[in-house]
């Protein structure tokens, strides 16, 4: 789901990607998050029919970088 639809899911979402739906991840307007709901649907269908564990191999491994100031 990270790298299909550009989000990071909650452990809900990983469970049922489909009625988990975080209708609130993004400040937008009603009719605009509905509009997102059909648009990121078929890449939530198709999450369902993958595993919903959290993997730890490198296969399945994303880069994140963290850059910090000691104040």
């Amino acid at each position: 789901m990270t790298h299909a639809l550009r989000v990071w899911p909650s452990r809900r979402e990983l469970k049922n990607p489909i009625l988990s739906y975080d209708f609130n991840r993004r400040n937008e307007k009603i009719i605009m998050k509905f509009i997102r709901f059909f648009y990121d649907l078929p890449g939530r269908v198709y999450s369902t029919a993958i595993s919903g564990q959290y993997l730890t191999t490198t296969d399945y491994a994303t880069e994140t970088y963290v850059f910090g100031q000691k104040m």
